[in-house]
């Protein structure tokens, strides 16, 4: 199955699966190679209850996301995200931050600087400022996304037995790259009593370390639970 972004995938195994229909994996860029190693991180029905995951590979913190809510691209479905861990800006802990839509966009907020981040493509949100050229309020715009992508995405698909596989993505040059490999970073996200689960391509793993989400208090949360659940 194809694990490019926005890709569709059906997994006819997973009763979980079965009850909220089709998922969109996202992704972005290329790999390294057209044969860079898929890597089973977890299954499906796993990240649905956790919602979120953090885990290494290749020595890279990268985190996954699973969004039942309907999309705005694909409104019957849900989504699953994976993007670097570490945040662009100053190593923070990025990915363990709150999940907020804000005007349709699924973004995350670091919880260092409150710097939003697009789940969708490692967008920075932005919010333009105008004055009242009398009053000289300030009169903030309509938050947008971009222009370029500072937080890596990762591909990310699903197999028909209900496995979650990651390819890692390494085109070019993103500012996340600076933090990706960072276990002093890395730190903060988790707390030294929850280490990573490292995987390297000489040896694929079934499983990661695990974190679940604990945050209670964003604006609107990127999960609900699904169906049946």
């Amino acid at each position: 199955m194809s694990g490019s972004s926005s890709s569709k995938i059906t997994d006819s195994l997973d009763p979980e699966v079965q009850s909220s229909g089709e998922i969109t994996a996202g992704g972005g860029g290329r790999p390294r190679t057209e044969e860079s190693r898929w890597h089973t991180v977890c299954t499906l029905a796993k990240l649905k209850r956790q919602r979120r995951l953090h885990t290494q590979i290749d020595g890279r913190y990268i985190s996954l996301f699973f969004d039942s809510r309907p999309q705005a691209s694909s409104s019957e479905s849900p989504s699953i995200y994976c993007l670097d861990s570490i945040c662009y800006h100053m190593g923070g802990p990025l990915t363990s931050g709150d999940i907020e839509e804000i005007d349709g966009i699924p973004c995350l907020s670091c919880p260092w600087h409150k710097y939003k981040i697009d789940l969708r493509d490692g967008t920075r949100l932005s919010r333009p400022v105008t004055f009242d050229p009398k009053t000289r309020r300030p009169i903030p715009g309509k938050w947008e996304s971009g222009p370029r992508c500072v937080q890596r995405v990762h591909d990310v698909r699903c197999t028909e037995d209900g496995r979650v596989e990651v390819r890692i993505l390494e085109d070019g040059q993103v500012l996340s790259d600076k933090y990706a490999y960072s276990s002093r970073a890395a730190r903060n996200l988790v707390g030294k009593a929850t280490p990573f689960e490292p995987m390297d391509s000489s040896r694929p793993s079934s499983h990661a370390a695990e974190q679940s989400d604990v945050h209670r208090n964003s604006k609107r949360r990127m999960c609900t639970s699904p169906p049946g659940d």
